[in-house]
């Protein structure tokens, strides 16, 4: 364990520029989200609160499906981080890397900015028990899989026409800091399928 939170360090540490870009990013992504909430007419704001007090109580009275939340938690999150992984590997996967955490704070933005729209500060609760109590495992650990991948990205691109036989970078050094970061990512999934919708019944109740 101290292994592993010496090497987060290091990473945080050797890459500070590049983890302001993926924040800065992810903020941005957060503030279009709001404000796509925020400029929406009254009558999409409607149907929105319409659609989620439904939800609400469809939720309240039903026994949680753990097995259909936790296929579609993986579908959401693992794909993502993949691509990102793969995009690692390549001379311009920076760009795009950059581009998925702008996506990924665009939907984190949007859901903030649609419980509070529908709900004011009574949704407090809710924001806790569906959005931030996974996201503080899996959105710090898609920042740090985003600079890893985002490094190893800009050292390919930077060794372009040089000699082909030096080696810019350490290829199992790579797989074996993201696969590490990886399979901190069930723990994210398992709270989101097993603990936030409990969490969201207790609120509703």
């Amino acid at each position: 364990m101290k292994k592993l939170i010496g090497k987060i360090a290091n990473v945080l540490r050797e890459n500070r520029v590049l983890f302001l870009w993926i924040l800065l990013f992810l903020l941005i992504g957060i503030v279009l989200g709001s404000y796509t909430v925020y400029y929406m007419g009254d009558y999409s704001k409607l149907e929105m609160g319409s659609y989620f007090n439904n939800f609400l109580e469809f939720m309240n009275g039903q026994e949680v499906n753990y097995k259909e939340i936790l296929f579609s938690s993986i579908k959401s999150i693992v794909p993502m981080v993949l691509i990102i992984i793969a995009l690692g590997y390549t001379l311009i996967g920076f760009p795009f890397i950059l581009l998925i955490n702008l996506v990924k704070g665009y939907v984190l933005g949007f859901s903030l900015s649609t419980i509070v729209t529908i709900l004011g500060g009574k949704g407090v609760g809710i924001i806790f028990s569906t959005i931030i109590i996974q996201n503080l495992i899996l959105v710090p650990i898609i920042i740090l899989i985003s600079i890893v991948a985002m490094k190893n990205s800009l050292v390919k691109f930077k060794s372009l026409g040089k000699d082909p036989n030096v080696n810019y970078g350490s290829k199992g050094e790579y797989i074996m800091i993201q696969g590490i970061l990886f399979l901190i990512i069930p723990i994210g999934i398992i709270i989101e399928t097993y603990i936030s919708p409990n969490l969201l019944k207790l609120v509703i109740k």
